[in-house]
């Protein structure tokens, strides 16, 4: 009879295989696996945790497997990811027992149908466990789990010491940040903190907590489970978003009776946020699902000063051109900022998209700069790290459109002002790990004003 494990161990190696079909999600398929009530909640923590590491650091548990596998025949997709499974339970999850993550890994075997490889899946992994305090990898891409290029990439821009600090950060588990109602006055927001952190204590003992340095209303959790089951999200208390995608409405300076555009919106953090700040918000996405998510969130967040059009981002809506205080533009990007969270954008992402999605940002900041009045801000930002769609595009901002940069310090928390350079106030990138948040870059320019007036 299976037990509860072995079906969270099954349920873990169907994403991993489904995940490797051409444009599959992990993260999407892992979504839904977890919606699974046949699992209880500590087995979807469990499936959660190891799908998410096998993810992340498949780079490594391939050069392992590679070199004790013992074999020239290219594995089967099946057998590798049972080995990767069992691998990462012996490497880098000191809760289970190697013997556990052997015996398992044999077992997934024989009922996928694989019986005749049995003992070669019990061999590799007996060998791993027991020279596993002596494993050195191949290259510091596979120790670190990032392609050479992209590796490279950073490593250019940033330095060694800075490139290596951030490929730590990308395989450490990430605190899941919870931007509370903002509407919501102090002592409301510490009782809801309270309340939050009581419940996820209660049923995940070893749950971790704390405010972010960034905001007051930015609240941390570790290991604190599902957080959809908290009080506070259905009551629309609070929105899941990284602290440093916060950034983006904060530095905006919104204001109530603002009119604000947000340009690729969805999921909805910042258009939500701006909206708690008192402005009526417009907020377009390309998709229909992406549109109806937004519209979900809104409704649960209960905010009525937003309307959700589905709007291609590269052209502009004629009627509302020339009336917005704030356009937001959080642009489609590569994403290598938030490779803790989302770690199957390494493996799918190749150098020449960053090219084209620098064609496609300046796209859309052609057609947002029209929504702006005269003196309306402008707020660029990604959650990526490369100069092509950071530093260079806020240059091209700054070169082509009929806009100036304006000194972003003033809007900032305390403990990024120091971040921001002298030569170019108006911009500043957060690196990965650095303040316990995402990768992320944002840079505020103002419309109509004369060059040398803004900062």
């Amino acid at each position: 009879m299976k037990t509860e494990k072995d079906k969270a161990r099954a349920t873990v190696l169907r994403v991993l295989c489904e995940g490797e079909q051409e444009g599959a999600h992990v993260y999407a398929l892992l979504q839904r696996a977890l919606e699974d009530h046949a699992l209880n909640a500590k087995d979807r923590a469990f499936v959660r945790m190891l799908a998410g590491e096998c993810v992340k650091r498949r780079m490594s548990l391939d050069d392992v497997i590679d070199r004790y596998a013992r074999t020239k025949k290219p594995l089967k997709p099946v057998i590798r990811n049972i080995l990767r499974m069992g691998a990462c339970q012996i490497l880098f999850l000191d809760r289970v027992p190697d013997a556990a993550a052997v015996s398992s890994s044999v077992e997934l075997t024989r009922g996928r149908g694989f019986r005749q490889l049995t003992g070669f899946v019990n061999g590799v992994l007996r060998r791993i466990s027991t020279e596993k305090e002596h494993i050195e990898y191949s290259s510091i891409y596979t120790r670190y789990s990032v392609p050479q290029w992209m590796y490279d990439k950073l490593e250019e821009t940033y330095g060694p010491q800075e490139t290596q600090r951030m490929a730590e950060a990308f395989l450490r588990t990430p605190a899941l940040t919870l931007r509370l109602d903002t509407r919501l006055s102090e002592e409301e927001r510490e009782a809801l903190c309270e309340r939050i952190l009581r419940e996820a204590a209660g049923a995940h003992p070893d749950c971790e907590a704390g405010k972010h340095p960034f905001f007051p209303y930015a609240l941390q959790l570790r290991r604190a489970g599902d957080v959809t089951k908290l009080y506070g999200y259905k009551e629309g208390r609070f929105m899941v978003q990284d602290a440093a995608a916060m950034l983006a409405a904060a530095c905006a300076g919104i204001r109530a009776g603002d009119t604000v555009i947000d340009v690729c919106a969805a999921p909805g953090g910042k258009a939500l946020h701006a909206a708690e700040l008192g402005a009526k918000v417009y907020a377009f996405d390309l998709t229909k699902d992406k549109c109806d998510k937004l519209r979900e969130n809104l409704r649960r967040m209960r905010l009525d000063k937003v309307e959700v059009r589905q709007q291609d981002a590269r052209e502009s809506v004629a009627a509302l051109e020339g009336c917005a205080d704030v356009v937001i533009c959080d642009l489609p990007c590569s994403g290598l900022g938030v490779l803790a969270h989302k770690a199957d954008i390494k493996y799918r992402l190749k150098s020449s998209d960053i090219t084209e999605l620098s064609a496609l940002q300046k796209e859309i900041l052609t057609a947002a700069v029209r929504y702006l009045k005269e003196g309306g801000t402008l707020l660029y930002s990604t959650c990526t790290l490369t100069r092509e769609e950071n530093d260079e595009i806020a240059d091209w901002i700054r070169e082509t459109l009929p806009l100036t940069p304006e000194d972003l310090r003033p809007y900032l928390p305390d403990v990024l002002r120091g971040d921001v350079s002298e030569a170019h106030p108006e911009r500043v990138t957060i690196l990965p790990g650095r303040y316990d948040t995402d990768g992320f870059f944002i840079a505020r320019f103002v419309k109509g004003r004369a060059a040398g007036e803004a900062i």
